[in-house]
């Protein structure tokens, strides 16, 4: 239902979600794009299972809001966490 009950069994499946998300850019012509995925009723999911926006056509802004924003930067040797506010 959310992507925070993802599990690493799940790593494939989420994976190949962004995998089909590169492919229907490439698809509409778009080179400069964001995922968003919301999580949970508060950050504004409204359709309970696991899925991805793709949003273009824009220039977005970042921050989006002024509310405080929890970056997170996975790499294979670390997991860092950004509080941005």
């Amino acid at each position: 239902e959310r992507i925070s009950d993802a599990a690493p069994d799940d790593a494939e499946l989420i994976g190949n979600l962004f995998v089909t998300a590169n492919r229907v850019a490439e698809q509409e012509g778009l080179t400069d794009f964001r995922y968003v995925i919301n999580c949970g009723p508060q950050a504004g999911q409204s359709v309970f299972h696991v899925h991805l926006h793709l949003l273009a056509g824009r220039e977005f802004s970042w921050p989006p809001t002024s509310s405080k924003v929890f970056l997170v930067s996975i790499s294979i040797t670390n997991l860092s966490l950004f509080i941005i506010s």
